[in-house]
């Protein structure tokens, strides 16, 4: 039921042994809160508690899954990498918690950074990826601030006014000016 790699790491991560039985039960009541016509899924987590209560706490979250899995169909890529150590480093180094997932930032930002390096351009740098997606990111959030602000001034002045407009006549409206700028693109 329970990771075995985290069990045997219990004590140093100084959480108490799970109740099998209560955890089994839990999970059959999460499990059966899930719709039966789609896939889902249950995280489970135990922590240890409020800070120095000495009470642990523990909870399951049922999340369905929405929408199909087109990857099953098309695939997806993925990148394997050697975790650096044997497959028995847990008994030789329990200090390594290698069941813990939570534990490992370190491990999985190394293996980000790989990750990003695998996709970089010829003559791209790692530093030039970075510094155009924190651009491209902060950009796209002052479009959707100042989106969002017009939005709501226009919310404000159209309440203020007691003007409004069909959805029909906007969507019209709005597609006749894409339809100008798509021509003035499509001549340059």
């Amino acid at each position: 039921l329970v990771d075995r790699d985290v069990l045997e790491h219990q004590p140093l991560l100084d959480l108490p042994r799970p109740n099998d039985e209560q955890w089994r039960h839990a999970i059959t009541v999460a499990a059966a809160s899930l719709p039966a016509d789609r896939q889902g899924g249950l995280k489970v987590v135990l922590t240890r508690g409020v800070e120095g209560s000495g009470t642990p706490t523990g909870w399951i979250v049922a999340t369905p899954a929405e929408g199909g899995f087109p990857e099953r169909e098309t695939g997806i890529k993925v990148v394997t990498l050697d975790r650096g150590y044997s497959s028995d480093v847990a008994r030789r180094a329990p200090w390594l918690l290698p069941g813990a997932k939570t534990l490992s930032y370190a491990v999985n930002m190394a293996a980000l950074r790989e990750a990003a390096e695998s996709v970089l351009n010829e003559g791209e740098s790692l530093s030039s990826l970075m510094e155009q997606s924190l651009r491209d990111e902060v950009q796209r959030r002052q479009l959707q601030r100042a989106f969002l602000a017009r939005g709501l001034a226009a919310r404000v002045d159209a309440r203020r006014r007691g003007e409004y407009h069909e959805a029909e006549h906007v969507h019209a409206e709005l597609s006749g000016v894409l339809a100008d700028a798509r021509a003035r693109k499509a001549r340059r």
